[in-house]
C-alpha cells in the first residue's frame, strides 16, 4: 500500500508537467449548453472545443465557439443558438488527462513512456526514501546506515526527480 502511495504521488507530479494531450467527443442534446465531462477520463484541463463538429465532414477552419466551465466537471457553451441534439451535432473536446499505470487504482494500461517510466520509479523511490528515513529516527539498525545517511540519499534522489521534471 506504501509502495502504491509513492507511486500514485510521483505519477501524480509527473502527469502535471507532461499530461497525456487527448481529444474526445460528446453528443449535444436538444436545448442543452451545459455538459458533463465525466466520460473524459483522467481529465485534467480542457484546452479548447470545435462546435459544431461533423466528423464525416470536419468544417476547416474549425468553429471555436466561446466556452466556459461555470463548475468542476461541466462544459458550457457560450453560443446564441442552443445545440439542436442532431446526430452529426457533436462537440470535440482538446483536452489533457492524467497518466496511468497498468492495474494502478482500477488503471488496464500504462500511458507511460520508457523515459516516463523510469522517472516515475524514480520520484516514487525519492518518496519511499523519505518515508523510510523519517520511520528509522530514534531506532537501532543493525545496518550501518543511519537516519542522516537514508536522509541524504532520500534527499538525493529527490533533487535528482524534480530536477527531471524541470528539464521537462
Amino acid at each position: 500500500d506504501e509502495i502504491e502511495a509513492h507511486l500514485r504521488r510521483a505519477l501524480h507530479s509527473y502527469s502535471r508537467i507532461q499530461p497525456r494531450r487527448l481529444v474526445g467527443t460528446l453528443a449535444t442534446s436538444s436545448g442543452e449548453r451545459e455538459y458533463a465531462l465525466a466520460s473524459l477520463s483522467g481529465l485534467l484541463t480542457v484546452l479548447d472545443i470545435w462546435y459544431p463538429y461533423d466528423p464525416t465532414t470536419p468544417p476547416y477552419p474549425p468553429n471555436r465557439p466561446a466556452w466556459s466551465q461555470p463548475y468542476d466537471g461541466y462544459l458550457r457553451l457560450e453560443v446564441a443558438d442552443a445545440p439542436s441534439g442532431a446526430a452529426d451535432e457533436l462537440v470535440r473536446i482538446f483536452y489533457t488527462a492524467a497518466h496511468t499505470i497498468d492495474d494502478l487504482d482500477g488503471a488496464t494500461s500504462t500511458t507511460l513512456d520508457a523515459d516516463g517510466e523510469g522517472l516515475v520509479v524514480l520520484g516514487a523511490t525519492a518518496y519511499a526514501a523519505e518515508q523510510l528515513a523519517q520511520s528509522a529516527i530514534g531506532k537501532v539498525s543493525v545496518s550501518g546506515w543511519t537516519p542522516v545517511n537514508i536522509q541524504r540519499w532520500a534527499a538525493a534522489r529527490m533533487q535528482a526527480f524534480e530536477q527531471a521534471l524541470g528539464d521537462l
